[in-house]
C-alpha cells in the first residue's frame, strides 16, 4: 500500500485516472483501510438529508454498522460524532456551519505566531484588524467621493511647504468648500 495514503482521503468523485487504478487494485484485496474508508463515504452521505429525523434514522444504522466491525478506530469516530449529534443534525435542518469562524480563528493563531506576542492588547487588535481586515501595506490610488475632490494637495511655498487649493469651478454650491476649507485656512 505504499503511496496510496491520499487516495484514501480523497473523494471517489476526485480522484485522478492514477489514483483511481491504485485505489481498485488495493480496494479488491479488502483490506480493513477499504472497510473503513467504505464507512467514511457511507457517512458522507448524512449531509445529503433535509430534514433532522431522516439524518438521525440515517446515522443509527450508520452507527450500529461501525460499532459491531473490528475497527477499533471508527469505533472511536463514531463514539465522538454520537456525543456531538445534536450539533451535527443541526446542519442538516439549517444548513449553516461555524467554517468561517474556525477559519479566522486559524488566521489570528496564525498572526500571534507570525509576531511572536504582543506588548498590549491594542496592538493585537490592531494586527489583527490590518490582517484579517483585507487592508493593503502599500495602498493603490485612491478614489475620492465627488466632494472631496476638490481638495487638492499640492506643493506650494508656505513653511509646511503645503497648501490647499480649491478646483470647483465647475461645482455649482462653492460656498459648501468654502466651508470646508475654512479650517485649513492658515495652510494657504
Amino acid at each position: 500500500m505504499p503511496h496510496s495514503r491520499y487516495v484514501w482521503l480523497k473523494s471517489q468523485e476526485n480522484l485522478t485516472e492514477n489514483q483511481r487504478n491504485l485505489f481498485d487494485k488495493i480496494y479488491t484485496q479488502q483490506l480493513e483501510t477499504g472497510k473503513a474508508w467504505a464507512y467514511k463515504e457511507m457517512f458522507r452521505d448524512l449531509w445529503h438529508h433535509d430534514d433532522s429525523s431522516s439524518a438521525t434514522t440515517y446515522f443509527k444504522a450508520w452507527y450500529k454498522r461501525v460499532i459491531h466491525t473490528n475497527l477499533t478506530p471508527m469505533k472511536t469516530v463514531a463514539r465522538s460524532i454520537k456525543e456531538r449529534f445534536a450539533n451535527v443534525v443541526s446542519y442538516c435542518t439549517h444548513r449553516i456551519t461555524n467554517a468561517v469562524a474556525e477559519g479566522m480563528s486559524t488566521k489570528i493563531v496564525s498572526i500571534k505566531c507570525r509576531v511572536g506576542g504582543f506588548r498590549n492588547i491594542e496592538n493585537c487588535k490592531t494586527a489583527i484588524f490590518f490582517y484579517c481586515g483585507g487592508l493593503e501595506l502599500y495602498p493603490r490610488k485612491l478614489r475620492m467621493a465627488p466632494v472631496f475632490r476638490c481638495l487638492l494637495w499640492q506643493r506650494g511655498t508656505t513653511a509646511s511647504g503645503r497648501f490647499l487649493r480649491t478646483v470647483s469651478a465647475n461645482h455649482s454650491d462653492h460656498g459648501e468648500f468654502q466651508q470646508l476649507l475654512e479650517p485649513h485656512r492658515d495652510l494657504r
